[in-house]
């Protein structure tokens, strides 16, 4: 299945590096800091906030080749929602994994860098803030 996803916002650097620079979950939500580089230098911080989950998970871009073919992550954005396609709703699992957020049919968020990414399991839309 190809992965369809409509841009959120978020600005990355077109032509420099990303990264996730911070991770943080509590009961409080989950905080992710996304910050751009342009010749190794920090040009733009963003935090991007779900104030529930349930669940997540954090892996290198090489890892998510598949996802490198969607034309839509080709844009100079960070966030994302994966409409269909994605981890919750299109990747092969196996038996009974993800049962329950498959069956309440969660919303799934993704947050795109060039060095690693993430993928949210979130009823919750995100706040996306310049730090």
């Amino acid at each position: 299945m190809d992965i369809e996803a409509k841009i959120i916002g978020g600005g990355r650097s077109g032509s420099g590096e990303s990264e996730i620079s911070e991770i943080s979950d509590s009961p409080a939500g989950l905080i992710v800091i996304v910050e751009a580089y342009t010749k190794g230098k920090a040009t733009q911080r963003q935090k991007i906030t779900f104030s529930s989950h349930r669940g997540y998970r954090v892996l290198d871009e090489g890892d998510l080749m598949r996802y490198e073919k969607c034309e839509t992550f080709h844009q100079p954005y960070c966030l994302y929602q994966i409409i269909k396609g994605g981890w919750s709703n299109g990747e092969i699992t196996e038996p009974d994994i993800l049962n329950v957020s498959k069956a309440t049919s969660v919303r799934e968020w993704f947050i795109a860098t060039t060095n690693m990414s993430i993928n949210v399991l979130s009823d919750c839309k995100p706040t996306l803030e310049n730090v």
